[in-house]
């Protein structure tokens, strides 16, 4: 039963991959909280594909850590790239996020979000929400999955090109899968943000991850990443796909 589940997870990756599939937080998720304070360091290849096409290396850092009102984490990584044989720093971001337990399977989220994208042509983006999660433990814990589902809100401010500054209020809806066996994780999670001002403004992502142990502090990490805005600058392209390998440290 396992097996199937691992090809149908490869199927749903893949299928993720070819079709219109923002930064997913799903993959930065541990499985279970607790109160020590924990960091990573990890270092991944990117090629980025739809508007440009880049070679790029991507530095991140995490922290996990307790605060007065839940396990909270940190992330942030820069983007170094090469473009028309140019090198450059193109993208920045940071991300905080505070999750408090409400019952064994309910929790309320708290986060805020800062980064840049030249990729994108996005010079500022600023997005602070709340959101509802629930795990759906029950039905498959005993199978080696785990199942979310999520909704929020959240206030989003981007200033496209350096130009135009745009503030909308956004539904953040997703669901999310985790499957583990042994030393490997696939994660697959895809993520609908329609703007509440205007319906015809809204944003989906696919973000799908295979980790593998190598050593107890050692992985090795695959993602493919497809992100639509079928909103975005003038003269960016509607959909981007981003596939990236590396290595975390976990201490």
């Amino acid at each position: 039963m396992k097996r199937q589940l691992w090809v149908m997870m490869i199927i749903v990756g893949a299928w993720a991959v070819s079709v219109r599939g923002q930064v997913a937080v799903e993959s930065f998720r541990k499985s279970k909280l607790n109160a020590d304070t924990s960091q990573s360091l990890g270092l991944q290849f990117d090629y980025l594909s739809g508007n440009s096409e880049i070679l790029m290396l991507k530095p991140t850092y995490r922290i996990d850590f307790m605060t007065p009102v839940g396990q909270s984490f940190v992330v942030a990584n820069l983007q170094y790239g090469n473009r028309s044989g140019v090198n450059s720093v193109n993208q920045g971001l940071i991300h905080w996020r505070v999750m408090q337990p409400w019952s064994e399977h309910t929790f309320g989220e708290l986060f805020f979000q800062k980064e840049y994208n030249d990729f994108r042509l996005i010079s500022d983006r600023m997005l602070f929400g709340l959101s509802y999660r629930y795990v759906w433990a029950d039905l498959l814990d005993n199978m080696g999955v785990r199942l979310a589902t999520g909704v929020g809100i959240m206030n989003e401010r981007e200033t496209e090109n350096r130009v135009a500054t745009t503030e909308h209020l956004r539904l953040s809806t997703y669901v999310a899968i985790v499957l583990a066996e042994s030393d490997m994780t696939f994660t697959s999670a895809t993520y609908v943000q329609p703007s509440l001002v205007d319906i015809n403004d809204f944003r989906v992502l696919s973000d799908n991850q295979f980790t593998f142990q190598l050593r107890p502090n050692v992985s090795f990490r695959c993602s493919a990443v497809v992100s639509y805005d079928n909103s975005p600058a003038p003269g960016v392209k509607t959909l981007d796909l981003s596939v990236s390998n590396g290595i975390a440290l976990n201490f």
